[in-house]
């Protein structure tokens, strides 16, 4: 069988081609880049470098996208988490690499390059949201790592929002087939990573993504032994969703179905992520929002839809302060308590116990 790669141009996303490298011979890897930030000129740049003219909500989401977002790329857990090597694309003779702007993943060419490949399998972390052109391709199948528990977090930040919400227990990771949707395909595996005390936001990620990428693994062995894989519906009803209070403080998040969409007060800033970082609430991998050209889908009526826009500087503040306040400790505590409240569909144990 011919298995195919879409992605971006992060450290997680080239281990990701690397580990499937690892396990299976691949036809192609499209790496799609991160979208092109604004300029400002050289003197602009130095004076909001250094906090000049800018509200305490710009200083702010500066320093939180340097420490989550650039110094991901420092951070010793990248080591310690993935399992193959991030720094570098190892290339194979017998695979094809192409790399494209971001948005073209649909464009004509990209269909015929994928069209003359004719995979049966491809498999997706990091791309932007992708359309009836490419996803009818493979013979078999078009997974995705979403790093979130769909259908209860869907869209941006999947494993930010559940912080920020008080709902630890939705920490988690998605496999599923690609469809129109935003993470609304059949869902494959599912599977929590095991957190401790000390995680932040860049750990949980990683330890997010690196299940995710397992997940694939064994996705694509079963495909080859069996010739196809078992997958579940999402569900349709709220009937199926837990509405209990979160057992991890106050049920101070909207009704499941309604995407939270936080007041915007005047000269708060909804800052651009820093290109390639986990922490950024928008990009396909952290949380499946096309950067590109987002479009809202409001269609499903089950779990929370997060867009780029719900994110801003009270939010930020919001989830590190429950971090602050020990919400991984206190859920830890009671795990099987919590975790019992939510279900999950194609449960794996997590591969990955640090």
């Amino acid at each position: 069988m011919k298995i195919a790669i879409l992605t971006r141009t992060g450290f997680h996303h080239a281990s990701f081609i690397n580990r499937l490298q690892e396990e299976f011979e691949i036809a192609c890897v499209v790496r799609e880049s991160y979208p092109e930030q604004k300029k400002d000129n050289p003197s602009k740049s130095f004076l909001k470098k250094i906090g000049i003219g800018l509200t305490q909500d710009e200083i702010f989401l500066n320093g939180f996208y340097e420490k989550y977002s650039a110094g991901f790329r420092h951070h010793s857990g990248l080591k310690e988490y993935l399992k193959a090597p991030f720094d570098v694309v190892i290339e194979k003779k017998s695979t094809k690499y192409l790399g494209i702007n971001c948005g073209d993943i649909n464009s004509p060419d990209i269909e015929v390059f994928l069209k003359d490949i004719a995979p049966d399998i491809i498999v997706v972390l990091g791309s932007s949201i992708i359309k009836l052109n490419i996803l009818t391709i493979p013979k078999i199948a078009m997974m995705n790592i979403h790093t979130g528990l769909s259908p209860y977090y869907r869209g941006t930040w999947s494993y930010g929002w559940p912080i920020v919400n008080k709902e630890p227990e939705y920490i988690g990771v998605t496999l599923h087939h690609v469809n129109s949707g935003i993470d609304s395909g059949d869902i494959i595996y599912q599977t929590r990573p095991m957190l401790n005390v000390h995680d932040d936001l860049n750990t949980i990620f990683l330890k997010v993504v690196s299940e995710g990428i397992e997940l694939a693994v064994m996705a694509v062995k079963e495909i080859l032994k069996n010739g196809s894989i078992r997958s579940y519906k999402q569900p349709v009803s709220k009937e199926f969703i837990s509405k209990a209070p979160s057992p991890c403080g106050e049920d101070n998040a909207p009704a499941f179905g309604t995407p939270s969409l936080p007041k915007r007060g005047k000269g708060e800033l909804i800052s651009p992520p820093l290109r390639g970082g986990p922490a950024c609430p928008v990009g396909r991998d952290e949380g499946e929002g096309d950067v590109c050209g987002f479009t809202n889908d409001l269609s499903s009526n089950t779990g929370r839809l997060y867009l780029a826009k719900d994110f801003n500087a009270e939010i930020a503040r919001r989830c590190l302060s429950n971090l602050e306040e020990g919400i991984l400790e206190t859920y830890i505590q009671k795990k099987d308590q919590f975790d019992s409240r939510v279900k999950l569909s194609g449960f794996i144990p997590p591969q990955i116990t640090k």
